[in-house]
């Protein structure tokens, strides 16, 4: 667990194997790591039509990403993912859960990361991409120390989390 404000980008000393894209890890969202693949390695080249480098991109080599726009786009931006994803049947909710997706909306596309870690006073760190640096370029990912309620960052609102799969089969959500 990190402390608010805290980060770690990939390529320091301290940053974990377990964050990069594809890593391996169990959970009811986990991708399989083996159908995560790319160039240059471990850095997944445009992973399932995401954009490589993205936020979007980041979570989708980690959790499975199958909710659509109404125009048939996988996933969407980033400020979309909490509604699509609820209208594809997943739950959702307003509180960090290791392994869960955090949405966050702005005026732009929004953010997206992975929860990986939660203490008893609702602070969590997430690992993402695209935080700190803008666009495609290393480092692509990071871990960072969330405080409870926000997103660290004053031009973002927490729009809330992406917790599993459907219980139900449900088709997929489309964003009008």
């Amino acid at each position: 667990m990190l402390p608010a404000g805290a980060d770690i980008p990939d390529g320091s000393a301290a940053f974990p194997d377990w964050a990069l894209p594809c890593g391996s890890e169990p959970g009811a969202l986990a991708v399989d790591p083996s159908t995560c693949t790319g160039s240059p390695a471990p850095f997944p080249t445009d992973y399932d039509g995401f954009a490589t480098g993205q936020c979007t991109w980041y979570v989708a080599t980690r959790r499975r990403v199958t909710w659509h726009t109404s125009s048939g786009e996988l996933g969407g931006n980033a400020g979309q993912w909490l509604q699509l994803a609820s209208a594809a049947g997943y739950a959702i909710g307003p509180e960090p859960q290791v392994g869960a997706i955090a949405v966050y909306t702005d005026s732009g596309a929004g953010h997206v990361a992975l929860v990986v870690g939660v203490d008893s006073s609702g602070n969590y760190t997430v690992a993402e991409a695209n935080w700190v640096f803008l666009g495609p370029r290393a480092p692509y990912v990071d871990l960072r120390g969330v405080a409870a309620g926000t997103t660290g960052d004053a031009f973002e609102r927490l729009a809330g989390f992406i917790y599993g799969l459907p219980t139900t089969p449900a088709a997929s959500g489309s964003l009008s």
